[in-house]
């Protein structure tokens, strides 16, 4: 897997040079670039090879209060929010993403430590294509972002 480091943000990104165990590529090339913004670093790293693995171009910011301008300079083809962030939380990330004609259609997955109705319900409304609680299953990110990518237009290529 290559990694390098973003030091604006102070998180990882992994590309889409990820291998199998026998050193092969995971895929042929990338399904899409998926950005995650999520400050706890493990969470991050996780996430990124789970999805690289999956033939994601994966990328990493953990700040909340320049999590918009990073999503504009990537340009991802989806979004994996964490609600708590330093800086600004996911829930205000959101509604102006929605707010934006750029970012209106984006895919959001949004995560939380906090797995209470109320929090799952204000995600939806804000305009979350999908809610994940911490923990979850590799398998459960997998079928999430899958079937998100499965409702992009195109399906996702």
């Amino acid at each position: 897997m290559t990694t390098s480091h973003d030091t604006r943000a102070g998180m990882g990104q992994v590309g889409a040079g990820a291998t199998d165990g026998a050193g092969a590529p995971a895929t042929s090339g990338p399904v899409g670039r998926i950005l995650i913004v999520e400050d706890e670093s493990n969470i991050l790293e996780a996430l990124s090879f789970i999805l690289s693995r999956a033939g994601w171009d994966v990328r990493g910011h953990g700040k909340g209060d320049d999590a918009l301008d990073e999503i504009a300079r990537l340009s991802p083809d989806m979004l994996v929010l964490d609600v708590m962030l330093p800086g600004r939380s996911g829930f205000d990330i959101l509604a102006d993403l929605r707010a934006r004609p750029a970012t209106a259609a984006l895919p959001v997955l949004m995560l939380t430590a906090k797995g209470q109705t109320k929090d799952r319900e204000q995600a939806m409304a804000l305009g979350a294509n999908a809610f994940l609680t911490k923990p979850f299953s590799n398998a459960e990110l997998l079928e999430t972002v899958t079937a998100m990518r499965a409702e992009m237009p195109g399906g996702g290529t």
